[in-house]
């Protein structure tokens, strides 16, 4: 009898995958109090908000990622269940091939016969699945690159916003520093 693959199996490869490639989760669009996430930071009277101009590429980019991650999981899951129907096969052909007795050594044969010829289909199926895998895991690291490179793209963006934000700042700290002093010096 055929074994169902069980239900979690590809969210199981999944959570293997993040692990192996050091994946994590992406971008939320949700940034936590008091952090010094673009809009945290910006003072809205002063200061512009840090806009992100390939927001919704890196978006786009994170889903096709996804979409390749759970490619990933599910080939590696049908190779999975194709290795385990060869080892069943398997199993099943030596016990065929053990001593037999006289009296059935035709069926013995006619079953060996059909279990050479399912070993031969799950070999195939086995091999149609590990290239799935490999054209899979291809597919993935090349999204997974798209989404770095963005990534990438957003942090250097971010963080010379930052910068010119906080020589802006800077800058009208000393200009109120010396309306100050010279307001000081007025009244003197």
């Amino acid at each position: 009898m055929p074994q169902l693959p069980r239900p979690d199996a590809s969210m199981r490869w999944e959570r293997v995958i993040r692990q192996r490639f050091g994946v994590r989760s992406g971008f939320s669009g949700v940034w936590q109090h008091g952090s010094t996430a673009p809009h945290a930071m910006a003072d809205s009277k002063r200061m512009k908000r840090f806009r992100f101009g390939l927001e919704r590429v890196l978006g786009l980019r994170v889903g096709l990622e996804r979409a390749a991650r759970s490619a990933l999981a599910q080939a590696l899951t049908r190779q999975e269940q194709a290795e385990a129907r060869r080892v069943r096969v398997d199993a099943d052909l030596m016990a065929c091939r053990g001593d037999r007795a006289e009296a059935i050594e035709g069926l013995a044969r006619a079953v060996e016969l059909g279990l050479v010829a399912v070993r031969s289909r799950v070999e195939a199926e086995l091999g149609a699945a590990r290239a799935s895998v490999a054209q899979a895991r291809d597919r993935f690291r090349r999204r997974r690159t798209d989404v770095e490179v963005l990534r990438k793209l957003r942090r250097k963006e971010f963080d010379a916003w930052r910068r010119e934000a906080e020589a802006r700042e800077q800058s009208e700290l000393e200009e109120l520093g010396r309306m100050r002093e010279q307001g000081a010096k007025v009244r003197r």
